[in-house]
C-alpha cells in the first residue's frame, strides 16, 4: 500500500524489536517500559515509551542525546501533562486526547515563572480533577 514509512511498532521486548529491526529496517520501533531502563546506550530504538515516573529530565535529555524521543504514559491529569511537557518530553499518551491538547495549547500561552509553578505543583503531587 506504500505506507511503510507510516508503520511504528512498539514491545516489551527488546530482543523481538531487535529481531523486528533486522526483517524491517525502515520501521520506527519503540521500547514499551515500566521499569527503570538503565542505559540506554545499549538499545537502538527509535523511541521510548516511559511510565511517567521514569520521565526524569536528565533521562529525556539523555534520550535526546541518542537521537531517540520519549513517549510517557498514561497521563490524565492537567498539571502532569503540562509537567510533562515541561520536562522535555516527545509526546504524551493519554485517555483523554482533548484535553491534552487543550492543556498543552494553555501552557504554551503562559509565562516562564507560570510554567515553573505548574513543575512545582507536579513534585508537589497536585492533580486536578478524579482523573488518573
Amino acid at each position: 500500500m506504500g505506507m511503510e514509512d507510516q508503520i511504528v511498532a512498539m514491545s516489551l521486548s527488546p530482543g523481538g524489536l531487535a529481531k523486528l529491526r533486522q526483517l524491517a529496517p525502515g520501521w520506527k520501533i519503540g521500547l514499551l517500559s515500566s521499569v527503570a531502563l538503565g542505559d540506554i546506550t545499549r538499545l537502538e530504538m527509535d523511541f521510548y515509551a516511559v511510565n511517567g515516573r521514569f520521565a526524569t529530565r536528565s533521562f529525556v535529555r539523555n534520550v535526546h542525546r541518542h537521537g531517540s524521543q520519549v513517549l510517557v504514559w498514561t497521563v490524565n491529569d492537567p498539571v502532569q501533562m503540562a509537567a510533562m511537557k515541561g520536562k522535555g518530553v516527545d509526546g504524551i499518551i493519554t485517555d483523554l486526547p482533548g484535553l491534552a491538547v487543550n492543556v498543552l495549547a494553555q501552557r504554551a500561552e503562559l509565562e516562564p515563572h507560570e510554567r515553573f509553578m505548574l513543575q512545582f505543583a507536579a513534585l508537589l503531587g497536585g492533580r486536578i480533577g478524579s482523573e488518573q
